[in-house]
């Protein structure tokens, strides 16, 4: 949205440009107009940094998952949701076994993309609404609202075996 209030603002300068090189007065409308783009570029740069600065202070910098300290307002919203609208939710730890050996043997630049392969692969992967958390070093949380516990199995079996498909034909 931005991109087009930007171009938006450069059709209107370009105009009034246009109407002061030919000596022509700009009338009150086009001005309005102008003004009104003006703004609404304003609101869209401050929407913007709004955004990034919410995804500084809430996403873990090197996976993009949500960060744990993010979290508990996040469930108690699920909980809350669970409750008065009757939607179920489930929550699924996924643990990274024998990560401490990738560390160990590879170094750690090689755990941190296997890190944040596996954080983007889950957020990949999930609905949009679906929140994958950073729950600790090699562990996420998955909470994935109005979903029954077999649907939950269901997701958690595919994107274990579509991982593993993945992950065998990079190796």
């Amino acid at each position: 949205e931005i991109g087009e209030a930007h171009k938006r603002m450069h059709q209107l300068t370009k105009h009034l440009l246009e109407l002061m090189m030919a000596n022509r007065n700009i009338s009150p409308l086009e001005y309005d107009q102008f003004a009104n783009a003006l703004e609404q570029m304003r609101l869209e740069i401050a929407a913007l940094k709004n955004e990034l600065e919410y995804l500084l202070n809430n996403r873990d910098s090197l996976t993009g998952a949500i960060t744990r300290v993010s979290m508990l307002p996040i469930l108690r919203e699920q909980q809350e949701l669970a409750k008065r609208q009757n939607q179920p939710c489930c929550i699924a730890m996924v643990d990274l076994d024998l990560f401490k050996n990738v560390n160990d043997r590879y170094g750690h630049s090689a755990g941190d993309l296997v890190l944040t392969t596996v954080a983007r692969y889950l957020i990949e992967n999930l609905r949009p609404y679906d929140k994958v958390f950073r729950y600790g070093g090699e562990e996420f949380l998955l909470v994935i609202s109005n979903a029954t516990q077999e649907m939950m199995i269901a997701v958690s079996e595919r994107i274990l075996a579509n991982f593993e498909k993945e992950s065998a034909g990079s190796v």
